[in-house]
């Protein structure tokens, strides 16, 4: 894990974290590639096998270099993500015993909004980066074709228009989906 987030956190194209996370990425891939191969060549019901399989003609698969990224953009967020939104409900509960023994006395009813809320209330995804297609106006600004640009998922989690009392955790929040 560590070795993948050094290259996905690498803004600044720091050498020394992108050698770090080519040596993981190898290893990972080197890992992977048997998997795969038996999978291009076995298919089964497994998500991978869908992967390298899926809307191809007969006999042919995805080449298995095009799913590596996919795959290692997967386990990286299979562990950070779920860890730090488990993370924020609990903080969230913790701090609020009233509402940690709603959840325990009605699981069902108040997990998933616990669930919801943790969520909303901390992001675990903080900012999502890609690049612009073409020029764009946002705001009265305008973004030239080929920019990068960064939307801040954390923040609109927590915009005073959307949400009353945004940074208070409440899992009697009726306001909607946040996602």
């Amino acid at each position: 894990f560590y070795g993948l987030a050094q290259g996905a956190i690498n803004f600044e194209n720091d050498p020394k974290r992108q050698e770090i996370a080519d040596a993981i990425s190898a290893e990972v891939g080197a890992a992977i590639l048997p998997t795969l191969e038996r999978l291009a060549r076995e298919p089964d019901d497994s998500a991978l096998s869908h992967m390298l399989h899926d809307c191809m003609p007969d006999g042919k698969t995805r080449p298995i270099d095009f799913l590596m990224p996919s795959i290692k953009v997967i386990l990286l967020g299979g562990m950070q993500e779920p860890g730090h939104g488990a993370g924020s409900i609990l903080a969230g509960l913790l701090a609020h015993p009233e509402q940690l023994r709603q959840v325990l006395d009605d699981l069902d009813t108040f997990v998933p909004k616990a669930v919801d809320e943790g969520l909303r209330w901390v992001a675990p995804i903080g900012t999502q980066t890609r690049q612009t297609t073409r020029a764009v106006e946002i705001g009265g600004a305008v973004i030239p074709a080929g920019a990068p640009v960064a939307a801040l998922v954390s923040s609109a989690s927590r915009d005073e228009s959307r949400f009353t009392d945004p940074d208070r955790f409440d899992i009697h929040r009726d306001e909607g989906n946040h996602a």
